[in-house]
C-alpha cells in the first residue's frame, strides 16, 4: 500500500477516532499530574483493566468481521446481478435471426430489449440502494407507451418484478414470431439467467433491509464510551511518566474507535458514504455493455483467414496479447524467449513426420521381401525406379516421389522452422543492436567518470 494512503482523509475514519483519543489523552495528563502517587498505584487495577480491554477488543473485532463479510457479499452479489443480466442479453442477441426479411423486426426487438434490460438493472439497484439521489441513468424510454410507464410509477416498490415480466414476455413473442431462431430447450437458459439475476437481487435486499443486530451495536458503543472515560484514569494513576500515560491512552482509544468506525462504514454498503459500493458507476457500466451489444461489429463474428501453416492445432503458436492495452516497450530478451514454444512445436512436428515416414518405408520394404523372396533390392525397394516400374505404381521417368501420408506434416514443420529461424535471426539482430547501444552508453559513462576523477577537488 502506498505511504500516501496514510494521509488521505477522503473516506477516512481517522478524524472521527482522533477526537476521542485527544480527549482521553488530555484527561490522562490531568489525572497523572494531579493524582499520581507512587505508593498508591496497585497492579490489581492494571490487570483488571487489561481483562476489560480484551473483552472490548473481542466485540469490536467481531463487529468488524461481520461488517466485512456483509460488504463483500454485497459487492459479489451486485457483480453477479450484472453478469447474469448481461449474459442473458448477449444470448438473446446471438439468437436473433439472420433472415434479411426480418431485419426490421430484429432491430425493434434488440432496441426494446436493451431498454428493458437497462431499466431492470436500474430498478433492482434502486430497490436495494439507500441513497439520497437514486435517479440512475437508463436508456431513453421514448417509444414505450405511457400506460406502461404509469403502471411502473404506481408500483414503484415492485418495478423490477414488472420489468422482468415484460422481458420474459418479449422473449416469448420473439420466439413465436421467428425473430429468435433458437430451440426451446436452449431458450430456457435465458430464463434461468434472468431468474438467477433476480435471486441475487433478493440476496442484496437482505443486506439492505437487515442491519447489524442492534444489541451488538449498542453494547460495543457503550463499552467504548466506558473505555474512553476510564482509560485516562487508569493510565494517569498507574504510569509515572506523563508523556507515556498520554501516548498510551491516545493509542488505545484511537485504535478501538477507528476499528469500530470502519465497521460502521462498511456494514451497510449500498449508501452514499465514501466507502460504500459505487452503485451509480455499476449502472453506467451495465448501460455501456448494453450499448455495445447494439453495434454491428459486436453482433457479427470476426472474419478469419487460416494462416499458411495453420493446417492443424499443432501449428498454433503463442503470442502476447496487447489488444486494448497501452503500448509498452518490448524487452529484447522476451522477444527471443517468446519464440521458444514455436521452435519446439515445429521441431516436434518434423520429428513425428520423419518417424512415420521411416516406419512407412520399413513396412513397404518388409512387404516386398515377403512377396518376391530373394529379389534384388533395386527390384523390391519402393523408392527405386526399378521397383516403381515393376510394381506399376507410377510410370518410369520424371515420376513424383511416393506419398506416405505424413510428408505434408514434414513439409509444414520444415517451413515453419525456416520461418521461425528467420524471425529469431531478426530478433537477435535487434538484441545485438540493443547491446551495442548499451555498450556505447557504458563507454560514455566510463569516460565521463574518468574525466571527473581527474579534476582537482578543494574544500
Amino acid at each position: 500500500m502506498p505511504v500516501t494512503h496514510i494521509v488521505m482523509m477522503n473516506g477516512s475514519v481517522i478524524p472521527k477516532a482522533v477526537g476521542w483519543a485527544l480527549a482521553g489523552s488530555l484527561a490522562s495528563i490531568l489525572v497523572n499530574v494531579v493524582y499520581y502517587d507512587d505508593e498508591s498505584s496497585e497492579k490489581m487495577i492494571a490487570s483488571t483493566w487489561f481483562s476489560y480491554s480484551f473483552l472490548l477488543s473481542f466485540l469490536v473485532v467481531f463487529r468488524t468481521q461481520s461488517a466485512y463479510s456483509r460488504y463483500w457479499e454485497g459487492a459479489g452479489t451486485l457483480q453477479s446481478i450484472k453478469g447474469n443480466l448481461a449474459n442473458a442479453a448477449s444470448c438473446l442477441f446471438a439468437f436473433c435471426s439472420n433472415d434479411p426479411a426480418k431485419k426490421g423486426q430484429v432491430q425493434h426487438f434488440q432496441h426494446l430489449m436493451v431498454r428493458l434490460m437497462s431499466l431492470l438493472h436500474c430498478s433492482g439497484l434502486q430497490w436495494i440502494a439507500q441513497m439520497d439521489d437514486e435517479a440512475f441513468d437508463v436508456f431513453d424510454l421514448e417509444g414505450i407507451d405511457e400506460e406502461s410507464i404509469a403502471h411502473l410509477v404506481a408500483n414503484k416498490d415492485e418495478k423490477h418484478t414488472i420489468v422482468l415480466q415484460w422481458i420474459q414476455k418479449h422473449v416469448i413473442e420473439g420466439i413465436n414470431s421467428g425473430v429468435l431462431s433458437v430451440a426451446p430447450p436452449i431458450a430456457s437458459r435465458i430464463f434461468q439467467q434472468l431468474g438467477q439475476g433476480v435471486i441475487q437481487l433478493s440476496a442484496a435486499k437482505k443486506i439492505s433491509d437487515i442491519p447489524f443486530p442492534f444489541p451488538c451495536t449498542q453494547m460495543v458503543t457503550l463499552l467504548l464510551c466506558i473505555f474512553t472515560v476510564v482509560t485516562p484514569i487508569v493510565t494517569g494513576l498507574m504510569i509515572k511518566q506523563t508523556r507515556w500515560a498520554c501516548a498510551l491512552t491516545f493509542l488505545g482509544i484511537f485504535g478501538f474507535w477507528a476499528i469500530n468506525y470502519i465497521a460502521a462504514e462498511i456494514e451497510m454498503p449500498f449508501g452514499d458514504d465514501k466507502n460504500d459500493l459505487p452503485i451509480r458507476q455499476m449502472q453506467d457500466e451495465f448501460n455501456r455493455s448494453m450499448a455495445l451489444l447494439l453495434q454491428s461489429k459486436t453482433q457479427s463474428c470476426p472474419a478469419f483467414t487460416l494462416p499458411a501453416l495453420g493446417l492443424g492445432s499443432e501449428s498454433i503458436t503463442l503470442t502476447r496479447c496487447n489488444v486494448g492495452l497501452e503500448p509498452q516497450p518490448e524487452r529484447s530478451g522476451s522477444r527471443v524467449a517468446g519464440l521458444e514454444h514455436s521452435v519446439i512445436d515445429a521441431a516436434h512436428k518434423v520429428g513425428v513426420a520423419a518417424h512415420h515416414m521411416v516406419a512407412s518405408i520399413g513396412h513397404h520394404h518388409h512387404k516386398d521381401h515377403t512377396d518376391h523372396g530373394n529379389s534384388s533390392i533395386d527390384t523390391l525397394h519402393p523408392v527405386s525406379p526399378a521397383g516403381l516400374q515393376k510394381g506399376g505404381v507410377v510410370p518410369v521417368g520424371d515420376a513424383p516421389a511416393p506419398h506416405f501420408g505424413h510428408d505434408h506434416h514434414l513439409e509444414a514443420g520444415t517451413q515453419q522452422l525456416v520461418n521461425l529461424g528467420t524471425r529469431i535471426e531478426r530478433r537477435l539482430e535487434e538484441v545485438s543492436k540493443d547491446v551495442g547501444d548499451l555498450r556505447g552508453s557504458a563507454a560514455k559513462l566510463s569516460s565521463a567518470l574518468e574525466k571527473l576523477s581527474q579534476r582537482p577537488f578543494s574544500l
